[in-house]
């Protein structure tokens, strides 16, 4: 299996939330959120993202660290 893009930056407290962009798109939202919202929030945290290349093989992929609590999934289309 492959980590999923930022999978290794997750927190080490598995009841932070993990923040995930899914899409086309989701690259830009990550830097989106790195570059702003993540700043307004005070997470400094690096979103998981799925783009196009892993989403085509999203059965590889390891998205989120076992016994991770919760999970925002935010469409990036």
């Amino acid at each position: 299996m492959k980590n999923a893009p930022n999978y290794k930056c997750l927190p080490a407290d598995k009841a932070t939330e993990a923040i995930i962009f899914v899409g086309a798109d989701a690259y830009s939202h990550v830097q989106h959120w790195i570059e702003s919202e993540g700043k307004k929030h005070g997470d400094n945290v690096p979103p998981v993202y799925l783009g196009k290349k892993q989403l085509a093989d999203l059965a590889n992929i390891r998205i989120v660290d076992k016994g991770r609590e919760r999970a925002r999934v935010y469409l990036a289309a």
